[in-house]
């Protein structure tokens, strides 16, 4: 891979337009779980997941690594954004500064949940299965390592949607860092929210 900056097309979210199997997945899970009918969203997330990876030898170390962070001005219900950078043994290979919005619906961890979403969805279409998820919020990452309970909140729906990605990426490593190792995802986190106040002016 070279250092060229490259984006693919950004998948809605939850709650915009619908128009793939995958958001439609992605739709009715949310629906189950605010509805509070989990045995539904198990089954969801299990569709989410597809078939198992086939697992391969491991490299020494993953060349692919990437960095998220997500904003919220006056949290909660303030105007969100994430930021996200992903390299290839240092080359930048894609990069996004995303403003989510402004809602009752939106929280820092609900911003920070899109963050790490946009990376597994780059990694998944681009068939990376070996890379390092660097992140400085411990709730996302414990609660998809499994170490924290995701039992409530306005970020549920997101964390189904992540660990059904997570879960074809078997050989992925999620790690916490501070925010002062996190600066360049923490950037592009501001830049969404500039890029908002930019187009009031």
């Amino acid at each position: 891979m070279t250092g060229r900056i490259f984006k693919i097309p950004r998948q809605p979210f939850l709650g915009e337009m619908v128009n793939s199997s995958h958001d439609q997945l992605v739709e009715s899970l949310c629906v189950a779980v605010l509805s509070g009918s989990q045995q539904q969203a198990k089954t969801l997330e299990r569709q989410l997941r597809g078939p198992e990876p086939r697992r391969c030898a491991p490299p020494r170390e993953p060349r692919v690594r990437a960095w998220f962070d997500g904003a919220c001005r006056n949290n909660p219900g303030g105007h969100s954004s994430y930021g996200v950078v992903i390299k290839h043994d240092g080359q930048i290979i894609f990069s996004a500064a995303e403003y989510l919005g402004q809602g009752p619906h939106l929280t820092n961890n609900v911003a920070e949940y899109a963050g790490m979403i946009a990376v597994l969805r780059f990694l998944t279409e681009q068939k990376i299965q070996w890379a390092t998820i660097y992140g400085d919020s411990q709730l996302v990452i414990k609660q998809l390592q499994g170490t924290r309970k995701a039992k409530r909140g306005k970020y549920l729906p997101y964390y189904h949607e992540a660990r059904g990605l997570l879960a074809r990426l078997p050989q992925a490593r999620l790690k916490w860092i501070s925010r002062g190792e996190n600066t360049e995802a923490d950037r592009l986190a501001g830049e969404g929210l500039r890029r908002w106040i930019l187009n009031l002016q």
